[in-house]
């Protein structure tokens, strides 16, 4: 068949299956309304396979067109906040992935097995050089650093 088999995986899941899931799949779906740190595209980045993601929200600070396939999205009012999203207020906005241009990066990473492995081996090394303990670790010091500064 043409069409790819897509899986969805649920709560049901223990953390110590994901290597599995992972390893056998070719790219994995987030098509949230944005992520500040989507710790799943980065797991699935350190094993070597690339993401198609909501493109907005923090995770874009370390990846990249090159390491992933952002999908275009637009930002709309919060729906819902303060009653079913309490975390939420009514003047916040949060991206809505654009349908078409998911099914676009789903349809380009299943038809470009090349293009798809490029972009996997390039995830997997921006989590190497950005996301290892030592790079992360400095990272966070300064930041903090900076931060006890301005106080």
């Amino acid at each position: 068949s043409e069409t790819p088999p897509i899986w969805h995986i649920g709560d049901n899941l223990p953390p110590s299956a994901l290597p599995t899931v992972y390893a056998a799949s070719d790219v994995l779906v987030s098509a949230s309304r944005g992520e500040a740190f989507c710790l799943p595209v980065f797991e699935a980045a350190a094993s070597g396979k690339p993401s198609d993601a909501t493109g907005w929200g923090g995770m874009w600070d370390i990846l990249s067109a090159e390491s992933a396939y952002p999908v275009a999205c637009d930002m709309e009012t919060v729906h819902g906040a303060g009653v079913r999203w309490k975390h939420y207020r009514a003047d916040q906005k949060w991206a809505r992935p654009r349908i078409d241009d998911l099914r676009r990066a789903m349809r380009e990473a299943h038809e470009d097995a090349e293009g798809r492995n490029r972009k996997g081996m390039r995830a997997f090394a921006t989590v190497v050089e950005r996301l290892s303990p030592a790079v992360a670790g400095a990272g966070m010091r300064d930041a903090l650093l900076d931060l006890v500064k301005g106080i």
